[in-house]
């Protein structure tokens, strides 16, 4: 499934979302007697919460893709390689790469062989 696919199921609930959340924050500065800022703050509230909600979603499709062992730009392999701990240093890491358009990733992973 293509990057734009996957975002496609949360559009509803981000358009949703955005809406009450415009209508929340430009009816309550209406109350407040700022009712020439209303719309802009109304408008601000709702790209806020857009945008969270549309990163929320961009980070669980890369979280998908990373679990199945493949690349969230190009959906191909990735090679993954595992880093032990040294002693007298932290944990160890994951190395993810990906060979066809370079996409790169890092985690702390520390297993039963990984120096104490």
């Amino acid at each position: 499934m293509g990057r734009a696919a996957s975002i496609l199921p949360w559009l509803p609930a981000i358009a949703f979302a955005s809406g009450a959340w415009f209508l929340a924050a430009s009816r309550a500065m209406q109350r407040w007697g700022a009712e020439e800022a209303s719309a802009a703050a109304g408008l601000i509230v709702a790209l806020a919460v857009a945008a969270s909600l549309w990163r929320w979603a961009e980070a669980d499709r890369t979280r998908r893709a990373l679990e199945a062992a493949r690349c969230p730009r190009c959906a191909s392999p990735l090679r993954e390689e595992h880093e032990h701990a040294r002693a007298g240093a932290g944990g160890g890491l994951r190395l993810r790469e990906c060979g066809r358009c370079g996409y790169r990733n890092a985690e702390a992973l520390t297993c039963a062989r990984c120096a104490p």
